[in-house]
């Protein structure tokens, strides 16, 4: 039976209410810290993170080094948090999977996951 996945909370250590968070036009990032676990389980879920940033800030980092990988990261056009988290929301809707193993690597390819390389 597969296993759906549910972002039960969104936080940020860098922005005190993200009910009221627009992103602005200067370079602007920030992480977000989203507790994701099947739907079907109301205590558990496992931590992943995104940092969300707009374009001014990527072309900021662009002068430093013009070539690089930007993991884990949302570019997001100036919305606000709402619209962020819709999308969020719905990223992590659509990764259900047979196993937890599988839906958190599946929300791993967009937010960092908290056990990504862990290994016994």
């Amino acid at each position: 039976m597969p296993i759906a996945p549910r972002s039960s909370a969104v936080d940020s250590p860098d922005v005190e209410d993200l009910d009221c968070w627009l992103c602005p036009s200067e370079p602007t990032s920030i992480l977000l810290e989203l507790s994701v676990g099947p739907a079907d389980d109301e205590d558990g879920a496992d931590l992943f993170a995104v940092t969300v940033c707009n374009l001014a800030w990527l072309a900021d980092r662009a002068d430093d080094r013009p070539i690089g990988l930007r993991h884990h990261v949302l570019v997001s056009p100036g919305t606000s948090f709402g619209d962020v988290r819709q999308y969020l929301e719905t990223r992590v809707n659509a990764c259900t999977a047979g196993t937890w193993q599988a839906v958190a690597e599946r929300v791993g390819r967009f937010a960092a996951w908290e056990f990504e390389d862990y290994q016994d």
